[in-house]
């Protein structure tokens, strides 16, 4: 395991001598991290992202992403574009960090000074001995280095990282319009998305259009309904479906696949907007009505799980159904939702990727 010396700038907030206003200035410092380098046999490759058609020399080599110590990494890519960027090879990152340069051929140190960008004062050992220091931010940066390091590995002399949502998984992205009375998508195109896309808002997960990179047969079946252009494919061999699924992720190694889709919190998304849409005006529905959106209402502010909500949305929508100027198309809209979620392979608690042992 390398020892890496690596430098950095920090901020300090203080007041140098003779004065008593508070002033930042930007250090210099230094510390050692040690990396990880297993061996190929012991970071194995256990899904490899093809990026074209795979064995096609005109194609763009593909990532390959490893497993080690309980952890996926991918490649570590550089770029204007990071999907499309180049690996970063172990020995131009060895000279990057002991450099101290930023940019982002320096994962150990690439935003971390972005509190305070000037360049480290060259009579900074002198005043920082004299000054009265407020605040120094230089344990801050230096935990800050020292996880990114607990991060990033080295195989065969390319560096490799790991992230919450590392994990590939497939969406369907509709070129046209999806229909939610029918759930048709009419024609669309796979991406290759890290689950991580979804962290902010796990409601976005809908089972209908996300896949597990070993599910690749039903993300197929969705995708080529209705599609005129995508009618004949084989699962086997990717020259039938590259043209629609651009990055078509090879599977050496199933038990490194952690991410479980829940339809649960798009549900409780969608029932919220429910209770939001049809406030107005409630005193003038029927009965019937009134009672399932105030059950529907209370459930959720309870803080009612999915599964109880469902058939509360059910019999929202059923009352729906029964008001004057119903839309045929909203309620069957409503029940698509429902239907999805009792149909989806969990339901509780969220679309967060599960934790793997080691």
């Amino acid at each position: 395991m390398p020892l890496v010396e690596v430098a950095f700038t920090f901020k300090v907030a203080g007041a140098p001598k003779g004065k008593r206003k508070i002033e930042d200035f930007s250090f210099a410092g230094r510390m050692a991290v040690q990396i990880a380098d297993p061996t190929d046999a012991e970071a194995p490759v256990a899904l490899r992202r093809h990026r074209g058609k795979p064995g096609d020399p005109a194609s763009p080599a593909p990532h390959d992403y490893r497993f080690f110590d309980g952890r996926l990494f991918s490649p570590y890519l550089v770029g204007h574009d990071e999907d499309a960027g180049t690996p970063l090879a172990a020995t131009e990152m060895m000279q990057v960090v002991r450099a101290g340069n930023g940019g982002n051929r320096n994962p150990l140190y690439d935003g971390t000074d972005s509190l305070f960008r000037r360049a480290p004062l060259k009579e900074g050992d002198e005043i920082r001995r004299t000054m009265k220091i407020d605040r120094s931010w230089e344990d801050e940066v230096a935990a800050e280095i020292a996880r990114r390091a607990h991060d990033l590995i080295l195989v065969d002399g390319m560096v490799y990282r790991h992230f919450p949502g590392i994990e590939p998984i497939y969406v369907i992205v509709p070129d046209a319009e999806w229909t939610y009375d029918e759930g048709v998508i009419l024609t669309a195109t796979v991406k290759t998305v890290p689950v991580a896309r979804y962290a902010d808002d796990p409601a976005e997960i809908d089972v209908r259009r996300n896949f597990r990179v070993d599910q690749l047969p039903e993300a197929l079946v969705a995708c080529s309904a209705a599609s005129d252009r995508f009618k004949d494919w084989d699962a086997d061999d990717p020259a039938s479906f590259v043209h629609v699924v651009g990055e078509f992720v090879e599977v050496l190694d199933p038990s490194v696949l952690t991410f479980r889709p829940s339809q649960g919190p798009r549900l409780l998304k969608f029932a919220r907007s429910l209770v939001a849409d049809h406030a107005d005006g409630l005193a003038e529905k029927p009965v019937g009505f009134m009672v399932a959106y105030a059950g529907l209402r209370d459930a959720l502010n309870l803080g009612a799980g999915a599964a109880e909500v469902a058939p509360l949305v059910r019999a929202f929508a059923d009352q729906l159904d029964r008001t004057c100027g119903r839309d045929a198309s909203k309620v069957s809209h409503i029940l698509g939702e429902v239907d999805a979620f009792e149909l989806s392979p969990q339901d509780e608690p969220s679309a967060s990727p599960a934790v793997r042992a080691a």
